[in-house]
């Protein structure tokens, strides 16, 4: 039966977002901007009367590049490693299979009688 709520540690948020836009270097934190307005409000227990309260909200989430000894930073090279293969070709083509792990393209020959061969 699925759940109604999935709670996530810091570090685990993290995580995710570090996979999800395909970062493998570098130690990465979490900014979080939040916004805060004065305001008055009535409390649950006495509705006749009026308090000072104040409302805050939370806009955007932000990654940012942290130094390795910064509290909460992840480092993305241990989350999220970079493949064998592209790691060792980052010049090839994102996508190119060139290089010492390529595998050859399947190519079939055609024939003068016309069948594959």
């Amino acid at each position: 039966m699925p759940t109604s709520e999935h709670k996530f540690s810091i570090e685990e948020l993290l995580t995710a977002l570090i996979r999800d836009k395909g970062i493998h270097e570098g130690f990465w934190a979490l900014n979080v901007e939040f916004s805060a307005t004065g305001a008055t409000v009535k409390p649950q227990d006495n509705p006749a009367r009026t308090l000072p309260g104040l409302i805050v909200s939370m806009n955007s989430a932000t990654l940012i590049p942290a130094a390795s000894a910064a509290a909460g930073a992840v480092d993305a090279a241990v989350v999220n490693p970079a493949r064998a293969w592209r790691a060792q070709n980052r010049f090839a083509p994102k996508g190119s299979r060139q290089g010492r792990f390529s595998r050859p393209s399947f190519s079939p020959r055609i024939r003068k009688t016309g069948t594959l061969s």
